[in-house]
Order: structure tokens, then sequence, then C-alpha cells
């Protein structure tokens, strides 16, 4: 039941009465009145609106579980008296008004539901307005006597607006130490802001990972109420989709909140997961203005798309962080108790209570939970601790439903045909590279419409297919082989199809991580891409060079650029976005001009004598880092010098080169 307010007061009548007088209690009846004397009954605008208040209002007398019931009833009042007429300045049923208001400044709620109240009370005084105050004081006055008692400082220094505080000014209520504060803190922003130096100003600047790694341990405490602090900053003031987490932070630090956040749904209680499922799906979308007094959950017009909104939230800005902290905790060490090689069990048994959440992330973490399991089973020396692990395991496959366990077992099948069909067709590819090289020149001229013909057939796989995108980078070897065994006449038909290519995969390198195009071209098809690029500016074919201006700036600009230079070569946009090269990159401004001056022949720039190419395939960052920013950097002057060198091409260096990718087992598709 509701809390009823202490009703310990003072009698108003002497000791000696021997009762109570009921004449203040008459008097206040007769000057308050009745709502009916405030509106007109016939008026249906506030027949609506009273008809509203009233249905807020019986919602008290249900069984209120625990404060955040009480925000929400709050709430529900707040929305019942907005939904008010312009003209109406009364409140409807305003004694009950009251008495609830009242209860619910109750000293045993916690600070939150007494806000919530005195925000109630602001709108309540606005309305009625100063006159209404004056005569309907006496209703509100028992509720709020015991402000000062209950709410701390800087919350009775906000006490419900102006008119209220007029009431107790000339009282011994009033605390002169809260105005002194207040002029205090009112002031000293001012003052610091004045007066603190330029140079402290990086001082003041937070760093984000500690600040997220302070969320994680305050998420990680024992306390309720902690917990829940915590879960409330984090959906009033650091939801998912703001800059600092998903640009400043780093992923690890990002993956160690979710982490932690996701750990309160262990304890089961129902407040803290509805704080974590509002992080996890987003803010609501705005309400539209309409007509009606109070909202109900069942007048949404398109749930539908409501719901896939938030699906399409959390997809967005938390899945991956999420799976990534889960997948983590799964592939704990063997040394591990068993209670914290069952947690991640817990979390995603947990987790499929929302399906908006659950329906993503389990299909990422069921194989890796069941191969964690197995696994355990081997490394286990008790076997109680193997029994305990097993069974919060398969409480979590009895959650899970049946088709959802067929669609994985059938994906991984499809999973391994398609890895099987990318190996056969890279190793077909391959073949065809190594053919080209080892026959004499235009030996596959009458082969070209049939090769161009697979070529594109092949281009046109994406990362689901089979074969998928991920032979792209072979299909770009086979291109360099036939540039370097093909005379330029003959490749004419090539070079709208190549030159697509080649622009969309030297641009995904820019693309966001889990776009389309970042799926469709991985790190190795950006390289050969980009080997291929440089070999056609090394051999330059006759056609190509009517094209080459799509990717580099053939003009002086490329050396002496103007002050008001604008790149509009993709190569050069791209060296802009990235940034210049770092100054002990391995291939520098003076580099460039010397190998293209100096060497007797023409060379790629990237390979042996230039660009090292020597990097680490999964990892797209030293991609970038060691290669990919400085190639981009000098490829347009390597280009201009290379053209007024007049250096014959190393045909033989361009093939070792070529032949060292075609037989680097590295980039190989291996087979599940």
């Amino acid at each position: 039941m509701a809390n009823e307010p202490a009703s310990s007061r003072r009698s108003l009548s002497p000791e000696s009465s021997g009762r109570d007088s009921p004449l203040p209690t008459r008097q206040w009846r007769n000057q308050l009145g009745s709502a009916a004397e405030d509106a007109p009954s016939n008026d249906k605008a506030y027949r609506k609106y009273a008809s509203g208040v009233e249905r807020a209002l019986t919602l008290f007398e249900t069984a209120l579980q625990e404060w955040a019931d009480y925000i929400s009833f709050l709430n529900r009042l707040l929305r019942a008296l907005q939904a008010r007429h312009t003209s109406i300045t009364t409140v409807s049923s305003k004694a009950t008004v009251a008495k609830r208001l009242a209860q619910c400044l109750n000293p045993s709620l916690p600070s939150g539901v007494h806000q919530k109240a005195l925000e109630v009370y602001n709108y309540v005084f606005t309305t009625i307005g100063q006159d209404g105050l004056a005569r309907d004081l006496p209703l509100y006055l028992p509720g709020l006597a015991e402000l000062k008692a209950i709410f701390v400082l800087d919350i009775w220094a906000r006490v419900v607006g102006k008119r209220i505080k007029l009431v107790f000014e000339s009282s011994q209520s009033v605390c002169r130490s809260v105005q002194i504060q207040s002029l205090k803190w009112k002031h000293g922003g001012r003052l610091r802001a004045q007066q603190v130096p330029c140079w402290a100003s990086p001082v003041e600047v937070a760093k984000p990972g500690l600040l997220l790694r302070c969320f994680a341990a305050g998420l990680a405490d024992e306390q309720l109420l902690i917990q829940r602090g915590f879960l409330d900053l984090l959906v009033t003031h650091l939801p998912l989709h703001s800059k600092v987490l998903q640009t400043r932070v780093k992923p690890a630090d990002l993956e160690l909140l979710l982490r932690a956040a996701s750990g309160v749904v262990i304890r089961r209680d129902m407040s803290l997961n509805r704080r974590l499922w509002a992080w996890f799906l987003g803010p609501d979308p705005p309400a539209a203005d309409n007509e009606s007094t109070v909202e109900s959950p069942l007048s949404v017009e398109h749930p539908q798309s409501y719901l896939t909104s938030k699906t399409s939230y959390f997809e967005d800005h938390g899945l991956h962080s999420l799976t990534q902290a889960l997948l983590a905790m799964i592939q704990a060490s063997s040394d591990a108790s068993p209670t914290e090689r069952a947690r991640p069990y817990r979390i995603c048994l947990s987790l499929m209570d929302r399906w908006e959440i659950g329906g993503l992330v389990v299909p990422e973490v069921f194989l890796p939970i069941v191969d964690s399991v197995r696994q355990y089973k081997g490394q286990s020396s008790n076997k109680n601790d193997f029994n305990e692990v097993f069974k919060s395991a398969s409480v979590f496959f009895d959650g899970v439903e049946s088709g959802l366990i067929y669609g994985i077992v059938f994906g991984v099948g499809a999973t391994s045909a398609r890895l099987e069909a990318d190996r056969k067709t890279q190793l077909n590819l391959r073949r065809v590279a190594t053919l080209v090289l080892a026959a004499s020149e235009d030996t596959f001229v009458s082969d070209l419409p049939t090769i161009l013909e697979k070529l594109v057939e092949l281009l046109g796989a994406t990362s689901t297919s089979s074969p998928s995108s991920s032979t792209r980078s072979d299909i770009f070897m086979v291109v360099r082989a036939l540039v370097l065994k093909t005379s330029a006449i003959h490749l004419a038909m090539m070079w709208p199809i190549i030159n697509a290519e080649l622009h969309s995969a030297i641009s995904s390198v820019v693309a966001p991580d889990h776009s389309s195009a970042s799926e469709t071209y991985n790190n190795i098809s950006i390289l050969q891409a980009c080997k291929l690029l440089d070999l056609l500016i090394c051999v330059a074919p006759d056609d190509f060079q009517l094209h080459e201006w799509l990717f580099i700036t053939d003009t002086i600009d490329a050396v002496y650029r103007a002050s008001n230079y604008q790149p509009v070569a993709l190569v050069d946009e791209l060296s802009e976005e990235l940034g210049q090269v770092a100054a002990n990159s391995a291939f520098h401004n003076e580099s460039a001009a010397h190998l293209a001056a100096s060497s007797s022949h023409r060379r790629p720039l990237l390979g042996a004598g230039g660009i090292k190419d020597e990097v680490t395939i999964d990892r797209k960052d030293e991609l970038v880092a060691k290669i990919l920013r400085p190639f981009f950097g000098q490829l347009s002057i390597f280009a201009f010098e290379s053209t007024y060198a007049m250096a014959p091409l190393d045909l033989e260096f361009c093939i070792e080169g070529l032949l060292k990718d075609v037989f680097d087992e590295r980039t190989i598709v291996r087979a599940l």
C-alpha cells in the first residue's frame, strides 16, 4: 500500500477542552470550496480534463512496490494535469491531489520521489496563479511544512519556486547559510572562468577512458542503490550514441563498461533491468502533440516501426561492443573459478528477457558457449566444479529457441561451404595469374572476353554469397598479370570495370567499421587494389592515362602545390583525410623523388626499394599507418617524377613482386 503521511500533529484545541475542535476544518472547507465551483459541470473540456486526473489518481490506490512506482504515478499525474485546456486555471480533485502529493513527500521515500513531487507542486502553483495559491494554501501547506527537515541543502535551495519561498521568507524556517551557499556557488563559476589561466585548461579535460573505468567500478558495486545511481547517470548523461562512447574512447574501455553494465542483470532486479534496457535501446522518440489527456502504450500508431528503431539503435551503437565483451568473458582462462566461468552464461540468459537485445546477441555467442563448456570439461579436475558450470550452461541452452539453434547449426554448414568455395575460387584465380605470367606476351588475347566475363561475375559477390567478396584480392592479382603480359590496345574493354572497382576498393579505406563497404573490401583486397593502381601508374598503359586523373594529380600541382590547393584526385583526398605522413615513416617526400630520379628502371612504389608492404594482415590500423598513409601521400609525386625520369620498366621486378603475392599462404582462405 502507499505510504500514508504521519499524522502525529499537535491538536489545535487546548488540553482542557477534551476534544479537537472541528471549526478550522469547516472553515477550510468553506474557504476552499469544491471542484464543481471552479468550473462549470457542462464544460466538455473540463470534464475531459477532470476524467484524466481521476484516472491518474486511481493509480495510487494500487499496490506500489517500490519508489520507482511512485515516480511513475507522479509522471502520469503531471501529464494529466498538463492536458488541461488553456482556459482552465483550476486543479481538478485538488483535495485528493494535495493529499497524494503530501504522501509522496514522506521522509521514508528517496529524494528522487521528492524532487518529482516538487515538480508537480510547481506546475500546480503555476496553473492556479497567485490568487489561487492564496486561496488554497491551507490545502497544500501540510505537505510542504516539513521540507526543511526532509531535504538536503541543494534541494531546499530550489524549493518549488518563488511563491512558496516568499511564504517562509520572514519565518525562522529559512536557513541563512543556504542563502550564503547559493551566492557562493552562483558567483564561484564566474570568477573561476575569469581567473583560471588558459594553460590550465588541458588539466580540466576529462580522460574518457578513466571516466568509463570509474563507471565500471561503480556498476560492479555490491550495493543496489549505487548500481541504480550509475545506471541513471548512463541513461541521462552518457547514452550509447554519445560522441564520447562512439568516437573518443578506446574499444577496450567501451567493452569494459558494457561488461560491467550487463553484469547487473544477474541480480534479477527489475529496477536495475529497466534502466539497463533503457540505456541499451536508447531514448524514447519525442511524443507528438495530440488532444488526448493521458497517453497509453496501446495508442502508439506504428508499434512495429517503434520497435524496429529500438533494435536498430542497439545494433548500431552497442551490439558489437557488447558481443566482444561477452566473448572475452566466455574465453576465460582455465584457472577461473566456476562462478566466474558461469557468469557469461547467466548474463546471456538474462539478456534474452528482451528479444530486441537477446535476439541479436545470442546468435553470436551460442557456439562459443558450446565450445567453452566442451573445453572446460577437459580442463576441470573437479567434477563438482564442472557440474556447476554445466548447470548454468544447461539453463541457458534451455532458454534458447530450437529454431535459433537449428539456424546456427545450418549457418555453420553454409559458412563452411562458403569458405570452401572461396578457397577453390582463390586457388583457381591464382592458377590463372601464374599461367598468364608464365606465357609469352599476348598469349591469352583470344581468351580475354571469357576471362573478363568471369571476373565481372566474381566482382558481383557479396560478403555472404558463395563464393564471397573475399576473392577480390585474387581478382586484382589476375588483372596485374594481364597488365604485365598483354598489350595495352587489347585491354581497352577492361578499363571501365577496373576503374570503378579500384575507386570503390580504395575509397573503402575510410569507410566506417561494419559498413557494407568495409565488409566487401577486407584489408587484403585494399592492399591488392593499391598495388594494382601502383602498377598501372608505373606501366602507364595508353588508355589508362586518360583516366589516371581520377586517382592521382597528374599536373605540376603534384609537386608544387599552391596555397589555395584543393585536392580533386581520390588518392590526394584520402591523403588529407588520413593525415600527413608521420616523421618516422619508412618513406618520405625526399626519398620519393630520389627513387624516381636515381633508379635506372621504373619500379612500383610499393615493394623493395620503396614502401615496404610487410604488415600484419588482420590489423587495419597498422595497414593504414605503415603502408596506406605514406602511399597515398607520395603516389602523385612519385608518378610525376617517374614520368619525367624516362626510365624503362623493370618488368622482372614487377613479375617477382606479383609471384610473391600469389604464393603468400597468409592470404589464402582457411576452411573451418
